[in-house]
C-alpha cells in the first residue's frame, strides 16, 4: 500500500496553569483510516490538512501525546520540537509593513477601519469590544451598540452586535448570523469577521450591492463566543500563540468544556462516533450535558429568539467549509443546498468543501452547525444552513503569522457576501441555449438562459439584461423581466434573448455576452457567455459508437472499464461511460486514450468539444482530460468551461478537473491552440 504521512504539529498548550509543550510531527501510516486509529489511541487533535503528494495531514497534540505515539508502532519524525520557541521566533512586522497592508485594504477595497491588534497582531478581547463600540460611534444607522445574548462563568459578557439599514428595529427581512472564536485559540476567525463588518459599513455609501444587502438584510455578529478562553490566552500568552482551546469552566482538577462539543439535541451530544471526550481534563471534552456551558446556551438561547435563515461559524483552520452532518456518517436531507453554497463560495479561496467526514477523515458530536440544522430551535424557526469556515492553511496554524491577517480575511470577504445575498434570494444564470450549433456571419441567433433562484428566499422584481462584450455581436433585444422566483428553483426566460453576428466577424472569432442578472436597479450577479465564429472544419470525430475502434483502454483493477451504454446519451444511439453497471469502483484508475495521434499543425485556433455529465465523490474522485506532445511520456491537464481547480486530500492539487455532480448533459470546450507547433 501507498504509505500515508500525517503531519503532527504540536504546540503550546496551557491547563490548568501548567505549560504543555507542543511539537510538530510527522507520522507514517499505511492508509487514511489510521486517522481514526491515532484518535483511538488517544491523540487529540482537529483541523487536519492533507496533502495529495504523500497523503500528508498536519494536526496539533502535545508532547504528552507524543510519548504516546512513540509507544504506539507508528514510526514518526519530529519536525518542530517547541511550538512557542518557533512561533516568538516568526518575523514581526515592521510598521511600514503594516502600512503597506492597511494602504492596501484601503485602495483595494475601501477598508480603513481595521488595523492590527496588540497580541501577536489580533485583537485582544478589550480590543474587539473597542472596535464595536468605534463602529457603532462611527455608524449609528447602521449598527447596533452592542449587546449581550449571555454572561460567562467569569462574569465576561458575551457580545453581539447587527448590521441594517434600520438595526435597531426587528424588519420582515431575512436574517444571518456570522460568528467567531468558539475555540479559544483561533483568533483569525474574528478578525476576519471584523473586517467583513467593516467592510460593509465604508462600502455602504458607495458600492450599491452592499447597501442593497444592508437595507434588505439583518446580520448578526457574535465576535467572540468563548471571551474566557480568549482571554484566558492573553494572560498566558500576551504576544499571542496562546493554545488554550476550551472555555474556562472549572471541572474540579481540571479546566474548561470544548464548546463545539456542547450543543444539542442530545443524540448527537452523544453520538456514537467518538466525536468528543467524556474526559473532563481532554481538549475535546464535551461537558456534562449538551448546552452544559453559558456559552452555547447563550447562543441556543439568541437563536431561538430569531428566525436566522443562515449561519458561519468561524474556526481555523485547514482551507476548509464544512457542513453538516458532524455526529452522523451521512449528509443531510439539505445535501443539494450544502453543496451548492459551499461550491461557489469555495470558487473565490479555493477551500476544501464536505462534512467532517469528507474533508478531516473523523466525525465530531456536539457541534454548533449540527445544532443549528437539527436543533430544538427548528420546530419553531427552521432550518439554519450552517457551515463552519476553518481560514488558513496548514503553514498558518491556529496562530497565522501577521503577515497574513489581511489576506486571510479578504480571501473571505465574497464569501461572506455571497451567504449574505442567499440569506434572502440571489438569482443567477444556471445554463444558456443557444438554438444552433455554429455561428456565421449574419446569423440572427436566440439565447434561452436559465436562471436560478440559490437564495433561501423567494426573489420579486428580478430582471435580466444581455450586453455584447465584443464589436462582432449586436443585441437585438437584450432585457427581460423574470418577475417572481420561488426559493431554491429556476426559471427559463419564456422569449429569448436576441443577438446578430456582426457581417465583419472573423473567422475563429471567440464573441462574449455579459449575462446581469439584477433586483430592482442593483446588479446581483454576472454571468458570461460565448460562442466562436465559423462552422469548423474536424480534425477528428467519433462516430462509431464503439471506444475500442479509436481509443485504447485500460483499467485498474481491470473493471469495470470505458465502454458504450445506451442507458443514457446525448446523441443516439449511446455514450461512454466507465461505470456501466453501477457505481465505479474504489481506488480504480480508468483511463481511455486516442490511439492514433492527431496533427494539429495545420489548423487555427484548434478545439476539443464534446458532451458530457457525471457523479464523482466530491473532494476525493475525480476525472480529467490530458494531452499529451511526446508520445505519452508526460501529460498536461486541460482546463474546459465545467473544470474546477483540484482540492483535497487525493485530487491533484489546482490541476483542471471534473468533480461533483453534474447531472444534465453539458457541451463542455477544450483550447488546443497551444498544440499546434
Amino acid at each position: 500500500m501507498k504509505k500515508l504521512i500525517l503531519l503532527l504539529s504540536l504546540l503550546l498548550f496551557m491547563s490548568a496553569g501548567i505549560a504543555q509543550n507542543f511539537m510538530q510531527v510527522k507520522i507514517y501510516v499505511d492508509d487514511i483510516t489510521d486517522v481514526q486509529k491515532l484518535i483511538d489511541i488517544g491523540l487529540e487533535f482537529d483541523h487536519p490538512s492533507f496533502s495529495k503528494e504523500d497523503m500528508a495531514v498536519t494536526v496539533f497534540i502535545t508532547d504528552k501525546e507524543y510519548k504516546t505515539l512513540q509507544s504506539s508502532g507508528f514510526r514518526s519524525d519530529v519536525i518542530i520540537d517547541d511550538w512557542q520557541m518557533h512561533y516568538n521566533s516568526r518575523h514581526q512586522l515592521t510598521q511600514t509593513e503594516k502600512n503597506n497592508f492597511l494602504n492596501h485594504s484601503k485602495e483595494k477595497y475601501n477598508v480603513e477601519g481595521f488595523g492590527f491588534g496588540s497580541m501577536g497582531g489580533y485583537y485582544t478581547l478589550a480590543e474587539v469590544v473597542a472596535e464595536l463600540d468605534s463602529m457603532y460611534a462611527l455608524y449609528p444607522n447602521l449598527i447596533t451598540q452592542k449587546a449581550s445574548i449571555g454572561i460567562t462563568n467569569l462574569d465576561k459578557p458575551i457580545y453581539m452586535v447587527k448590521i441594517s439599514d434600520n438595526p435597531n428595529i426587528n424588519e420582515d427581512e431575512p436574517e444571518a448570523l456570522y460568528t467567531a472564536l468558539t475555540h479559544a485559540r483561533e483568533p483569525e476567525g474574528m478578525m476576519t469577521l471584523i473586517y467583513f463588518m467593516y467592510y460593509l459599513l465604508e462600502n455602504y455609501n458607495t458600492d450599491a450591492s452592499v447597501k442593497y444587502l444592508v437595507d434588505n438584510r439583518e446580520l448578526y455578529f457574535i465576535p467572540v463566543v468563548n471571551c474566557d478562553g480568549y482571554e484566558y490566552n492573553r494572560t498566558t500568552n500576551p504576544n499571542g500563540g496562546g493554545m488554550w482551546r476550551k472555555n474556562r469552566s472549572n471541572n474540579g482538577g481540571s479546566y474548561g468544556v470544548d464548546l463545539n462539543r456542547n450543543f444539542g439535541p442530545y443524540e448527537y451530544w452523544n453520538a456514537p462516533n467518538g466525536g468528543s471526550s467524556t474526559t473532563p481534563s481532554s481538549d475535546t471534552y464535551r461537558g456534562t450535558a449538551p448546552f452544559s456551558e453559558p456559552e452555547t446556551q447563550a447562543y441556543k438561547n439568541f437563536i431561538a429568539g430569531r428566525y436566522i435563515k443562515n449561519a458561519l461559524n468561524y474556526h481555523t483552520y485547514s482551507n476548509l467549509l464544512i457542513f453538516p452532518y458532524g455526529a452522523l456518517e451521512m449528509e443531510t436531507p439539505d445535501s443539494a443546498t450544502f453543496r451548492e453554497f459551499a461550491r461557489d463560495m469555495t470558487a473565490w479561496n479555493g477551500y476544501e468543501w464536505g462534512t467532517d467526514q469528507q474533508t478531516v477523515g473523523y466525525s465530531t458530536r456536539g457541534n454548533s452547525d449540527d445544532f443549528c440544522y437539527d436543533g430544538d430551535t427548528v420546530a419553531n424557526n427552521g432550518k439554519i444552513f450552517a457551515m463552519t469556515p476553518e481560514v488558513g492553511g496548514s503553514g498558518d496554524g491556529f496562530w497565522p503569522a501577521q503577515n497574513r491577517i489581511f489576506p486571510l480575511a479578504q480571501e473571505n470577504l465574497n464569501p461572506n457576501l455571497y451567504y449574505a445575498w442567499v440569506a434572502g434570494e440571489y438569482v443567477s444564470l444556471l445554463n444558456a441555449e443557444f438554438n444552433q450549433q455554429y455561428f456565421n456571419p449574419g446569423d440572427v441567433v436566440s439565447l434561452t438562459p436559465t436562471f436560478r433562484n440559490k437564495g433561501l428566499s423567494a426573489a420579486e422584481n428580478i430582471s435580466v439584461e444581455l450586453t455584447s462584450l465584443s464589436e462582432y455581436a449586436i443585441v437585438n433585444n437584450g432585457t427581460a423581466a423574470l418577475g417572481s422566483i420561488p426559493r431554491r428553483s429556476t426559471i427559463s426566460l419564456q422569449s429569448p434573448f436576441s443577438f446578430t453576428v456582426a457581417q465583419t466577424a472573423p473567422a475563429d472569432a471567440l464573441v462574449k455576452l455579459l449575462m446581469t442578472t439584477k433586483t430592482g436597479s442593483v446588479t446581483m450577479s454576472t454571468d458570461t457567455v460565448s460562442f466562436i465564429v465559423g462552422v469548423p472544419v474536424f480534425a477528428f470525430s467519433d462516430t462509431t459508437n464503439n471506444p475500442l475502434t479509436l481509443w485504447t483502454i485500460t483499467a485498474n483493477p481491470s473493471t469495470p472499464k470505458w465502454e458504450a451504454t445506451t442507458t443514457s446519451y446525448h446523441t443516439s444511439p449511446n455514450s461512454y461511460t466507465d461505470s456501466k453497471t453501477g457505481n465505479y469502483l474504489a481506488n480504480a484508475t480508468v483511463t481511455m486514450t486516442l490511439t492514433n495521434p492527431i496533427d494539429l499543425s495545420t489548423y487555427s485556433n484548434p478545439r476539443l468539444s464534446f458532451w458530457t455529465k457525471y457523479e464523482l465523490e466530491s473532494n476525493w474522485d475525480y476525472g480529467q482530460v490530458e494531452v499529451s506532445t511526446n508520445n505519452g511520456s508526460t501529460w498536461m491537464p486541460l482546463a474546459g468551461n465545467y473544470t474546477e481547480p483540484g482540492q483535497g486530500t487525493f485530487q491533484p492539487n489546482g490541476e483542471p478537473l471534473y468533480d461533483g455532480t453534474r447531472s444534465a448533459w453539458v457541451n463542455e470546450e477544450m483550447n488546443l491552440s497551444n498544440f499546434t507547433s
